[in-house]
């Protein structure tokens, strides 16, 4: 049954609250929006690392990068470092880059056209086939490949800022940057400049009593004994659910994601000069593996780790040892649990989950703001679409759409995993059976192949691609098609980038010098 939307109430704060609502009400200037939050719940974040479309997303609601970075506590981010994933001992820097088609190949080298030559690829072959094409003649080789695609890995090996101080970019438009934020901040950046100054009602309250009809929620009742009433409701309360779990909770398992919990801790710098990086460190541990996302403030890490081959004690004895050179441990480990699933349907008659409360995997790649960022912008352009009419219809797009981004992200993170040849404990031996089971080792080119298109995919070719060459799982004898006249103008562009790269990570501005830390808390 179609109804309009006029009042929307939003029950929960943090990034996903707080971002829905700034979005909403600056894309949805005719909704009048309501976000409840409690005072006694408190955040969860130590630091988040995030994925390049952020800024966008922030532009979009009029807050630019030279506002909301310094207040994040953030810094640059240009990739992600994995250590001990595929054996114990290796490392490899993934880096952001754009798999643009042959069309960039026949243009110059110093006047690369931007992401229009990126979009609508299918009929093209890619820069990553012509380097395939290299490799598979014995020319090229694993250690040329990050460098080859993305002049923003030797900024990161040599720990630069892809910005001048002035806000510069020395990155060139197939290259892109991401960042390390405090998410509890970035919730008040919303906030403060979206959301409450495009007319969002702010109450402090707990729900206290759900009242259900036949179309959903009738209304909330808090504890001060206020009622609420809207036409439609948006749970961002996380784990607890506290809208949907009314309704039908049914939800899908991602049986091959074994990590379900987490021990998280901030820690002092000991010296910011040395660990201080702009890219995410992810460590394979034992049991899980383990993050370290530098921000200005502070060093924010995690242990993420199975209880299925562990238990919590062992767990937080292992994450405390990790730190054990530094004297900066700013807070007892917090402990976080979850199952790792998603809602079948993330929009149930009037009621949507955004972030936590409609699903979660697991914290690998950046993924949860991303999806929380995702389910908003869809349920903006749905309401827009509809004149903020909704149907049955709308809400089946909304719960199919948010659903085939979390299932790509579960599966490219079971890749990540069963691609390994470590057999040193148990969870890495189920997780390598796995990967012989399933041919993971040929699916990832697989998906390389089929993911070209980046609007179809959070995932597209150029991380299966990055992930095929960590993990060695390269061919020399996979048939790519090329065009044999463009050899020579690809192999120049590869010359072009590593060696623009190598040099830009010898001069520019160390990470510190444009992200200063601050000095009283490090």
């Amino acid at each position: 049954m179609k109804h309009k939307v006029s009042n929307v109430v939003i029950v929960g704060g943090g990034a996903a609250g707080w971002w829905t609502a700034g979005y909403l009400a600056v894309k949805n200037p005719h909704l009048h929006i309501t976000l409840i939050e409690s005072d006694r719940i408190p955040a969860i974040g130590v630091g988040e690392s995030m994925l390049p479309q952020i800024s966008e997303f922030f532009l979009e609601m009029g807050i630019d990068e030279k506002v909301w970075m310094k207040d994040c506590d953030a810094i640059y981010k240009l990739g992600n470092k994995f250590e001990n994933w595929y054996e114990i001992g290796d490392s490899s820097l993934m880096t952001f880059w754009w798999n643009f088609d042959e069309r960039l190949i026949k243009g110059s080298l110093y006047n690369r056209p931007g992401n229009e030559v990126f979009f609508g690829q299918k009929k093209h072959a890619r820069l990553g086939d012509y380097w395939l094409h290299l490799y598979s003649q014995g020319e090229k080789n694993e250690a040329d490949f990050y460098y080859d695609f993305s002049d923003a890995a030797g900024l990161a090996e040599g720990r630069c800022s892809p910005r001048d101080h002035e806000g510069h970019s020395y990155l060139s438009s197939w290259a892109g940057y991401a960042y390390h934020i405090d998410a509890n901040k970035a919730s008040t950046i919303v906030r403060d400049h979206a959301a409450l100054p495009n007319g969002v009602e702010h109450r402090i309250g707990t729900v206290a009593d759900v009242k259900l009809n036949a179309d959903g929620i009738e209304q909330l009742h808090l504890e001060s004994g206020e009622v609420i009433k809207a036409d439609l409701y948006i749970d961002c309360t996380g784990f607890a659910q506290v809208l949907i779990g009314q309704l039908d909770t049914t939800r899908i398992h991602y049986e091959n994601i074994f990590c379900n919990s987490v021990c998280v801790s901030p820690f002092r710098y000991n010296d910011y000069r040395t660990e201080m990086v702009p890219y995410t460190t992810s460590t394979a541990r034992k049991f899980g593996w383990q993050f370290t996302i530098p921000l200005t403030s502070r060093i924010g890490s995690g242990y993420v780790y199975s209880d299925r081959f562990t238990t919590d004690a062992e767990a937080v004895a292992a994450f405390k040892q990790s730190w054990c050179h530094h004297q900066g441990l700013l807070e007892e480990p917090r402990l976080l649990k979850w199952q790792p699933s998603r809602l079948r349907d993330s929009w149930q008659q009037n009621v949507c989950a955004i972030g936590l409360s409609s699903g979660f995997i697991e914290p690998l790649e950046a993924n949860v703001l991303f999806n929380a960022q995702h389910a908003i912008q869809t349920l903006t352009r749905l309401l827009e679409r509809g004149n903020n009419e909704v149907t049955p219809k709308t809400a089946k797009i909304f719960s199919r759409a948010t659903a085939q981004t979390m299932d790509h992200t579960a599966d490219y993170l079971f890749h990540r995993y069963a691609a390994t040849a470590r057999e040193d404990t148990e969870f890495w031996r189920t997780y390598k059976q796995l990967g012989e089971a399933h041919h993971v080792r040929d699916t990832l080119m697989e998906n390389y192949m089929k993911h070209s298109d980046p609007l179809s995919s959070l995932y597209p070719d150029a991380i299966w691609l990055s992930t095929a060459v960590y993990m060695k799982a390269l061919r020399r004898d996979l048939s790519v098609h090329i065009n044999p006249d463009l050899v020579d103008n690809a192999r120049a562009i590869f010359d072009y980038t590593a060696r623009t790269s190598r040099n830009n990570g010898r001069m520019l501005p160390k990470i510190w010098d444009v992200c200063p830390p601050r000095l009283e808390t490090v």
